[in-house]
């Protein structure tokens, strides 16, 4: 096993680490963060990522860092990537005023913020030496990106990739001008200049891993290493790093001690206010304001009301001959030490062809205990391409285990509450993906016949569907009454995803710590993309009509992607920032479905969905590898259809009795402002504090008008059924007429 460290002082380790976890069984390395000169000890070889270079200096020169890193670099690979670059060069231009710590390594000069300042980040395809599957570009994220000024002319350096001339954001006639230089290897190290850990692309990563796995024997990891005429050489390196121990620093142990002492006493005086049983008492109270309270007609014990099929295929009696095909007992669900009741689950064709190799997984539940027999949830994730799944166990099912939770518990705020519920995984391939689940319901209802009749609601990220459905009415033998969808897209990315960028940054900024200079940055893009005062222009009540592009692009003009110079200003502060819920900060809680937030985070193996008797026992194929969200892309061609709210959403709003949009308000990767302004139908302002929440009061907006009813729920991130699901309940509970007000 091969240990490839990550230093972890400041700037995007998080990333590098992510990217190199999905190369560990191919490669057999292990990627751990380094913050210690015993950390680095232990490392056969190193990533220093991009961030900024003076601060890492500085906090490596803090932490006794500095000259062991130095060690390490004269007889281990190293990677730099963007700051990391700056610091493994021999010389940089344009420092800081108090001059730039370096830890040498590869000889080249290289200017600070090459090609300008955040406002001048840029993306361009490059051809890269080297990597696997070469046909295909690489992606290279420059943000405040080094350049390449000079090289040395004795030192064996190899260009692996350069920047085509047209792509500069200065023009440049010389193709061989080293400023073009974007990657390069000298010696035992790689250099470069753009960030390879932001992208989904873990093909530099694997080619970093690859030269260093492919030397075999013991720790022989020189690789890297070239000869003068650039050919690679192996050769076999042993060593240890020797630990450097910093002269005493009396007077920093003296402040630090001194405030140590200071907030001990501090701490004390607080706790004496309140013991920790009444701390803990107030807590619980408080919590018991976010659990629903049963109807008074609720039965005393909790049963599911069980609802018999006659199709011999549903059936719940064990036979030797006829072994079960969908039916699960709640009682053998792994690790659930509770009984969840009868449910139904595995895989069914999408079309009564016998000869349909397409089939999709589903898994049914019944009502509860003050569930409606009358109704029928369907319940699908988005992304696309993730798991229902992951709504099951961790927004709406019976059964609950979510993020840094021990065991699974009862969900007391499950839909089943409400009545049956229908997750499905989805989709199989890149046709029509509504006459797919509208096909595979079909089936569902020649299997589950009793179901035939009941009043349909279709909910999470579903308005083709609903469209679908309405448009053939005929084809199924549901009567379908209501759409709920939380954080959709509804309009062009720029409008939803950049416009409200500022805004939302100045209403969390205590949240963000960006300081007064960065944000000026974000004002001065705002106002060049003609982002500032866009929605106080055109947003009116009533709409004056459809909202402009405030440039070129549906998406974001060129300089113009504020969402991104956001995103990655925040994993600066925070590496664990979640740009589904912005308040999460470390410690990244355990998920045992392995994505808790922004990032995977494996922290086991298999995940739960696809641990072999888990997959028994709900009837998953055995030869699929689950995963909450796939990596491949579901449009590898793109998605070249409109925003439902220049298509399918005003048919679905006019048909259905009622519509529910639901919104976080602390999500990032769809903005609630984006969404509010991107309705474009509303003829009245919002009202604050109006959506207000049983035992809880005023939580976030509610807005109805028509047929449609939009609500933005405060402290809530993406998955609103996850992060609020009272509220989530109780919005339910309005679109299915359990309740008259949301």
């Amino acid at each position: 096993m091969i240990t490839i460290g990550i230093l972890a002082l400041q700037g995007a380790f998080a990333e590098h680490q992510t990217r190199l976890q999905n190369l560990r069984l191919k490669h057999k390395i292990t990627a751990p963060l380094v913050k210690t000169p015993e950390d680095l000890q232990r490392c056969d070889a190193l990533i220093i990522p991009g961030g900024e270079s003076t601060t890492i200096a500085l906090l490596a020169r803090l932490s006794g860092l500095l000259e062991p890193l130095k060690e390490f670099i004269r007889v281990k690979p190293v990677w730099g990537t963007c700051a990391g670059a700056i610091l493994l060069s021999q010389s940089v231009t344009n420092a800081k005023k108090d001059g730039q710590e370096l830890l040498g390594g590869i000889d080249v000069d290289i200017a600070r913020n090459g090609w300008g300042s955040q406002v001048e980040s840029f993306e361009a395809p490059l051809d890269v030496n080297g990597l696997s599957d070469p046909s295909v570009p690489f992606t290279g994220i420059f943000i405040r990106a080094p350049v390449v000024l000079g090289l040395s002319t004795d030192a064996p350096i190899r260009i692996i990739a350069r920047l085509p001339p047209h792509l500069l954001p200065e023009p440049i006639d010389d193709p061989n001008d080293p400023r073009t230089i974007v990657a390069l290897r000298q010696g035992l190290h790689l250099l470069t200049t753009f960030h390879p850990e932001l992208t989904q692309d873990d093909r530099f990563h694997d080619y970093f891993a690859r030269h260093l796995c492919d030397c075999g024997g013991r720790r022989t990891l020189s690789c890297f290493a070239t000869s003068t005429n650039n050919n690679l050489v192996i050769a076999d390196v042993s060593i240890s790093i020797r630990t450097a121990h910093s002269p005493p620093r009396k007077m920093l142990s003296g402040v630090l001690l001194a405030l140590s002492v200071l907030g001990s006493l501090a701490g004390t005086n607080a706790r004496k206010m309140m013991t920790k049983a009444e701390l803990h008492a107030r807590q619980a109270e408080a919590a018991k304001r976010f659990q629903r309270i049963p109807r008074a007609n609720a039965p005393a014990t909790p049963k599911v009301k069980n609802i018999t099929f006659t199709n011999p295929k549903a059936s719940a009696a064990v036979s030797l001959i006829a072994p079960l095909e969908f039916y699960v007992d709640g009682t053998t669900i792994p690790e659930v030490d509770f009984d969840v009741g009868p449910s139904w689950s595995g895989l069914l064709p999408i079309s009564s062809d016998p000869n349909e190799t397409r089939k999709l997984f589903f898994w049914f539940f019944p009502p509860g205990p003050e569930g409606s027999l009358d109704d029928l949830i369907f319940w699908t994730n988005g992304g696309p391409g993730c798991s229902s799944l992951e709504g099951l166990l961790q927004e709406n099912g019976p059964f609950s285990w979510s993020w840094g939770t021990a065991k699974p518990i009862v969900n007391v705020n499950s839909w089943t509450n409400l009545s049956s519920i229908l997750y499905l995984e989805q989709p199989v391939g890149t046709d029509d993906l509504a006459s797919q689940v509208v096909g595979f319901m079909q089936q569902f209802l020649e299997v589950f016949s009793e179901l035939k009749g009941k009043k349909l609601y279709v909910s999470g990220e579903s308005v083709d569907i609903a469209n679908f459905i309405y448009e053939n009415p005929t084809l199924l033998d549901l009567s379908l009454q209501g759409i709920w969808i939380a954080d959709p897209v509804l309009g062009w990315d720029v409008v939803q995803s950049e416009i409200p960028v500022v805004d939302f940054v100045r209403k969390y900024q205590n949240v963000f710590a960006f300081n007064n200079s960065f944000m000026a940055e974000l004002d001065a893009i705002a106002a060049k993309c003609n982002y500032a005062g866009y929605y106080e222009k055109f947003a009116t009540f009533p709409p004056a009509g459809p909202l402009p592009l405030p440039g070129k692009s549906t998406s974001a003009d060129r300089g113009c992607d504020i969402w991104e110079t956001v995103f990655e200003a925040a994993l600066v502060k925070n590496p664990a920032f979640n740009i589904y819920r912005i308040f999460d900060t470390f410690p990244i809680l355990w998920d045992v479905l392995g994505f808790p937030g922004s990032f995977e985070n494996i922290q086991l193996a298999p995940l739960y969905f696809d641990r072999a008797d888990v997959k028994k026992a709900i009837h998953a194929p055995a030869n699929v590898q689950w995963s909450e969200c796939s990596d491949v892309n579901v449009f590898p061609r793109g998605d070249a259809s409109l925003p439902s709210s220049f298509t399918v959403l005003p048919n679905v709003i006019e048909k259905s009795p009622r519509t529910v949009i639901v919104h976080g308000l602390a999500d990032f990767i769809l903005i609630a402002e984006g969404a509010r302004n991107g309705l474009q139908g509303f003829q009245t302002p919002i009202q604050d504090d109006s959506f207000l929440v049983d035992g809880v009061g005023p939580l976030g907006t509610a807005h109805t008008e028509r047929n449609l009813t939009f609500l933005e729920v405060e402290l809530s991130g993406h998955m609103t059924p996850q992060f609020s699901p009272l509220a989530a309940f109780q919005s339910m509970q309005f679109l299915m007429g359990f309740r008259s007000t949301p």
